[in-house]
């Protein structure tokens, strides 16, 4: 997936930069949503990577508990009774902490999300500049009477051409 990634990164980047470029940008624009989005990720991963230990651990103890009570504990004497619950309660006390903490984690997951969004929403509005002909470095200049190609102005176009290259024949 990485490879993939990286794979697909460089055409967008180039992408991305050639347009800023017709923008009369600089590519370094570009670090403004990278930074951002970069933030957001970061505290979205550290998120999921925590939440992810934290449901690991959760799931651990269900299993360690089930185990030591051999599924449903029965028990007979007082003595018994009171430790049992003294071990539930510990038990459902760790539960309880185990889920409140992936709850806040997935809260931080979805902040990083939030952090995100702006990122690529300032690079979407970037690359939707109109283009300048300052930042068109890759194109051939236009004139503004030849942005727009009617049947006439072709026609003029091709009048003109036939003459200078007739003109150019009976002079060499």
């Amino acid at each position: 997936m990485a490879a993939g990634l990286m794979f697909a990164l460089v055409p967008f980047l180039s992408l991305t930069s050639r347009r800023y470029h017709d923008a009369g940008l600089s590519a370094l624009w570009m670090l403004i949503g990278s930074v951002i989005s970069l933030a957001g990720i970061v505290v979205a991963g550290s998120a999921l990577a925590d939440a992810t230990k934290l449901m690991l651990a959760l799931n651990h103890l269900n299993k360690s508990f089930a185990s030591a009570s051999g599924g449903a504990p029965t028990l007979q004497n007082p003595s018994t009774q009171s430790a049992a619950f003294i071990s539930e309660m510990t038990f459902s006390s760790a539960k309880a902490i185990l889920l409140t903490s992936i709850r806040e984690e997935i809260r931080l997951l979805f902040v990083g999300f939030l952090i995100m969004l702006p990122g690529q929403v300032v690079d979407v509005i970037f690359c939707l500049l109109p283009s300048r002909q300052k930042g068109v470095r890759f194109d051939v200049p236009r004139l503004p009477f030849e942005w727009t190609v009617t049947k006439e102005s072709y026609l003029n176009s091709r009048k003109r051409k036939e003459k200078e290259i007739s003109e150019s024949f009976l002079q060499g």
